[in-house]
């Protein structure tokens, strides 16, 4: 691996992924307490000091404790708790530290206080910026404008910071926990929200027809990123890696991950999604295929009961309307697929056909450079046989990439995704170790999102540039690890 100093590989003997000391935690407690004293005195003062208080003890923690404050921004970005509390200019709250943070680790370095990873996929990173750029001035005058690409700019830029500062196991490792701490954290806002715990509309629900035609009618969590589908991915990607951690962990941490694993499968439920069912059914499978080769007859045996027994746990805990949804959609799609009737293929999986079909001839009267980040959908409407809105998302993550960059865009994005999933295929004889195990939760993180990225837009998800930055960056450490055996001791160390 080359970097921009004479030196090889050199982390940190010493990786801090803590997020908070003694002294930290006493400067909030304190802090707390004088915003509090201000609230009842002035609360708009209250307001600008919290703010203050806020930037630069972010600011601190960038200069001094670099991986702890990206892992906030990872928490922030995969939560969206953030993006919606826009105090200065319209920029939110997440813009902002991601802002403050990009700048400090720029700072340091040009300063050569760290070092710059660069990879090969680098190269198609930097070929997907000039596709973008060339469709963005094509379509200057697009309904979308500019912002759609500055969400691509977010994309990229989270995928090298994840590949420059996810460099030793330790620490990929501590965001395999950030993503099932921000799951969890999902789940658990959808339970006390189902509860009637929760201030009403802070958790909001979409209402949609069981299925195509039907009159029956189903109210779906829509979690925190206002989409059902959404959720549902954001909380089953978190799965892989909890079983990644069980193997591992103490008493106390195992029943914590089952709680959590109860809490996310139940909230689940409550989104009512055929694609995030079928996104952890491929988890799961992958998860048996991928078992050790020694004991591989006792790995898949021991799996395929556990999944008999979670596929009736789910139904039991499922409500008896998702069963039923089901069962009335793969009716639906059976049908569709050997009557070959137009109708129904248009309508099938909530008029994904449609819009599927129309995306493709949208695709095709500009196959090169698309029509510019965000302006797709409107082209797909143009070409829509149910011509139900203005605008038409694909449904489809290919086809929302084709759609906005092109075929040339696609091209480079699906060998960016191979490139990811190519790093952390686990070898059938590869040993049980921690590093392992968060290798393969990765790699089947990665295939759940390819699963359910069939029927979703979910190109442009944080999360999923978050994964493939692990997954590069896990290649590049692993090429060093033998010569840096402490690595090891620390992360066997502190996993325990």
């Amino acid at each position: 691996m080359r970097t921009t100093m004479n030196y090889p590989w050199r982390p940190s003997r010493h990786d801090h992924t803590r997020p908070w000391g003694v002294m930290g935690v006493v400067a909030l407690a304190l802090t707390a307490l004088v915003i509090g004293g201000l609230i009842g005195l002035r609360t708009e003062m209250s307001i600008y000091l919290m703010g203050l208080f806020g930037v630069v003890g972010y600011a601190l923690l960038c200069a001094y404790r670099p991986f702890v404050a990206f892992q906030i921004v990872v928490f922030s970005a995969l939560t969206v708790l953030l993006s919606g509390l826009k105090p200065v200019g319209g920029i939110s709250v997440m813009i902002g530290l991601g802002l403050i943070f990009t700048v400090f680790w720029v700072a340091r370095f040009f300063l050569r206080t760290t070092l710059f990873t660069i990879t090969r996929e680098y190269f198609l990173l930097l070929a997907l910026v000039a596709v973008m750029l060339i469709t963005s001035l094509l379509h200057v005058g697009g309904p979308a404008g500019f912002s759609a690409a500055f969400t691509y700019v977010q994309l990229f830029l989270f995928f090298v910071l994840v590949v420059n500062l996810t460099m030793t196991p330790l620490r990929l490792h501590a965001l395999t926990g950030v993503i099932i701490f921000s799951s969890t954290l999902l789940a658990t806002l959808i339970l006390l929200d189902h509860l009637g715990w929760l201030p009403p509309g802070l958790i909001p629900e979409q209402t949609m027809g069981l299925a195509e035609g039907s009159n029956i009618m189903v109210s779906r969590t829509a979690g925190l990123w206002g989409d059902a589908n959404f959720t549902a991915l954001q909380l089953t990607i978190a799965l892989p890696f909890i079983m990644g951690w069980w193997p591992e962990a103490g008493r106390i941490r195992q029943v914590l991950l089952l709680v959590a694993s109860g809490a996310i499968l139940v909230a689940f439920t409550w989104t009512f999604s055929i694609g995030g069912l079928l996104g952890l059914s491929v988890m799961l499978l992958i998860k048996m295929i991928n078992a050790q080769r020694r004991d591989r007859l006792f790995a898949i045996t021991r799996n395929v009961l556990l999944g008999i027994i979670a596929l009736s746990s789910f139904s039991l805990i499922a409500p008896n309307i998702y069963i039923e949804r089901v069962t009335v959609k793969l009716q639906l799609i059976i049908n569709a697929l050997t009557t070959l009737d137009q109708a129904s293929l248009l309508t099938v999986g909530t008029n994904r056909g449609d819009t599927w079909w129309a995306a493709i001839q949208a695709i095709a009267a500009s196959p090169l450079f698309g029509y510019g980040p965000g302006n797709a959908v409107y082209a797909n409407a143009t070409y829509s046989v149910l011509r139900i809105q203005a605008w038409l998302s694909p449904h489809n993550m290919f086809l929302a990439v084709a759609g906005d960059l092109g075929l040339i865009g696609l091209a480079l994005f699906v060998a960016l995704f191979i490139s990811a999933l190519k790093s952390v295929r686990p070898p059938s004889d590869a040993l049980a170790s921690n590093l392992q195990r968060d290798r393969q939760a990765i790699f089947i993180a990665l295939c759940g999102f390819a699963a359910q990225g069939m029927a979703l837009e979910i190109h442009n998800l944080k999360l999923l540039w978050i994964l493939m930055g692990m997954a590069i960056a896990y290649r590049q450490m692993s090429v060093h690890l033998p010569h840096h055996p402490h690595l090891m001791m620390n992360y066997n160390r502190g996993t325990q």
